[in-house]
């Protein structure tokens, strides 16, 4: 089984997506990190999903980046 470095970086991404999702449930103090790692996970899968050549898996990405992004800045906007 030949695994390619994309492959490796949409793992890295799916955990560190995971990690996000349970910090959230876990500890809302910790929201600040959470979309952080959203971010970080979302544009691991988006280089993943560019090399796949998937339009709707980049198009999904993007957006969920924006959202994590949006989400980021309304929480340290305080």
């Amino acid at each position: 089984m030949f695994v390619t470095i994309y492959q490796i970086l949409a793992i890295l991404g799916l955990i560190s997506i995971i990690s996000g999702s349970y910090l959230s449930l876990k500890n809302k103090t910790r929201k600040k990190f959470t979309y952080l790692l959203f971010i970080v996970g979302g544009m691991l899968l988006l280089t993943y999903s560019i090399s796949v050549k998937d339009v709707i898996f980049i198009t999904l990405q993007g957006a969920f980046i924006i959202t994590s992004i949006i989400e980021y800045y309304l929480t340290h906007k305080k």
